[in-house]
């Protein structure tokens, strides 16, 4: 993934980063409160939403192993308890839970056997689902992956995370570890 991850020429990654540039996430509260109540922080503003094209091919590879994107985002989530907690509101304050084990399901929409224009606009549409679908704090999981596949070689990889414990900053350090653990598995 590490060589191919980042291009972004590809005018459909374009049209995705267009959609993610209109969701900015900031996590604040206007009396000041660390964290704001559980129920405002299901608004849109509190998620960062990632697109991040990959091709195979460009990367080194022959195709792209789902098993192994899907064992490597399992490994980043088992790593972090960010990704691992959901939070309660005990007497009015937010309380973060952190869960021993927790997995992250990869969702797959196959793109490839569309027109090129439909493709882009259901890439669009899709990434904006994805930018704009609420979490579920008090269960969790607050991360979410859903990759696109363009055609063969293709993908774009939508990853999506409450900003309560991840944030833009944190992103290029987030798929750095992603493309390592995917190359790891895919040996």
């Amino acid at each position: 993934i590490a060589a191919g991850a980042r291009r972004v020429t590809d005018t459909m990654f374009s049209a995705a980063a267009r959609v993610l540039s209109e969701f900015s996430p900031a996590l604040s509260d206007p009396d000041g409160a660390l964290f704001p109540p559980l129920e405002s922080v299901r608004e849109i503003s509190y998620r960062v939403a990632l697109a991040v094209q990959v091709e195979a091919v460009r990367a080194g590879l022959t195709s792209l192993s789902l098993d192994a994107l899907q064992r490597a985002l399992n490994e980043l989530v088992s790593r972090h308890e960010p990704f691992r907690t959901h939070f309660e509101s005990i007497d009015g304050d937010l309380r973060q839970v952190i869960s021993d084990h927790a997995e992250i399901a990869l969702t797959l929409s196959d793109l490839s056997d569309l027109p090129h224009e439909e493709r882009e606009q259901r890439a669009t549409e899709v990434t904006r689902a994805e930018a704009t679908s609420a979490f579920d704090l008090a269960h969790g999981p607050v991360i979410r992956a859903h990759l696109l596949r363009l055609d063969e070689q293709d993908y774009i990889l939508l990853l999506t995370t409450h900003h309560i414990v991840s944030d833009a900053w944190s992103a290029g350090i987030l798929f750095s570890e992603l493309s390592e653990l995917y190359n790891a598995f895919s040996e």
